[in-house]
């Protein structure tokens, strides 16, 4: 009987703390941006993002955002709710890709802290 008692509590638990990490995206952009231009000049820019809790969160972020050609590394601070994208020196990246690749990833995208914002 107390294995079953654990066993309950165990999948409790494991979905507790994947509730934690799924959110669901709306975008929230930085109003007076134009979300199309290309961040000429920028070779690193920082995204504060909710949702993100863990390091499957940062993993999935990862993953997502070095997909977007033109990102060279990523880094997410998960106390914070940032990443950190570093982009190639002849990028075309735009701040609409970096958004979408955020919510792509499962979080919700709540400003630009740098590039230009």
């Amino acid at each position: 009987m107390e294995n079953h008692y654990m066993r309950i509590l165990t999948v409790i638990l494991a979905a507790g703390f994947f509730a934690a990490c799924a959110t669901t995206p709306t975008q929230q952009t930085d109003s007076g941006l134009d979300q199309d231009e290309v961040l000429t000049g920028e070779r690193t820019v920082v995204l504060a993002a909710r949702g993100l809790s863990c390091p499957l969160c940062a993993s999935n972020v990862d993953r997502v955002m070095k997909a977007v050609d033109g990102v060279s590394t990523v880094q997410t601070d998960l106390e914070r709710g940032h990443v950190i994208v570093g982009l190639e020196e002849d990028h075309s990246v735009t701040r609409r890709q970096l958004i979408r690749a955020i919510e792509d990833a499962g979080f919700t995208f709540t400003e630009f802290v740098t590039a230009g914002a």
